[in-house]
């Protein structure tokens, strides 16, 4: 067991999953006295498919996704707006891991003009750039779209990926 690896899987567990969560939880009382108290989660599309060389990512990514589903319904009462937001690839150090011609990169601020446009629409459930695509592709031909998300390239470190390329010739070494 590489503990570097097992490292970094908890880290981005923590990043992606446990911190958006905690931070909620805290901040609560303060938002329970505003005038209008709302929660925005940032996800990603990879929610609706994973993407096969970022398994930990796309499952944060996918929990966060239930987790707002559920807190919406759950704060609601209090009178809380949870909103989240999955963008597509987006043009950072994150969007640069991924490669691939089928993905189109958005900008950062395109990706704040849509939000800003889906909060005052008061869509809670927003559906932002190529994420659209694979929400419905999902729902609709799920295999069909895993299979094509399974084409996209990563170039990054574990967690990423479970097994790094050295990882990968010497299992088909011992495999033969």
């Amino acid at each position: 067991e590489d503990p570097d690896t097992v490292g970094r899987i908890q880290e981005e567990v923590t990043i992606n999953a446990i911190a958006p969560l905690t931070v909620t939880k805290h901040a609560l009382p303060q938002l329970l006295q505003s005038e209008e108290p709302t929660n925005l989660f940032v996800g990603s599309g990879v929610a609706f498919v994973p993407v096969v060389g970022t398994p930990v990512y796309s499952g944060t990514k996918s929990f966060l996704h239930q987790a707002a589903k559920a807190l919406r319904h759950q704060l609601n009462p209090l009178g809380v707006s949870v909103f989240e937001g999955p963008p597509p690839v987006v043009a950072t150090d994150m969007g640069n891991i991924l490669a691939s011609d089928t993905l189109k990169v958005m900008i950062p601020e395109d990706l704040v003009a849509q939000v800003w446009n889906e909060l005052r629409k008061n869509r809670f459930e927003m559906v932002l750039g190529q994420s659209k695509m694979l929400r419905i592709m999902s729902r609709l031909a799920p295999e069909f779209i895993f299979r094509e998300m399974a084409k996209v390239t990563c170039h990054a470190p574990a967690p990423h990926s479970f097994v790094g390329e050295t990882d990968q010739a010497d299992m088909q070494d011992e495999k033969r």
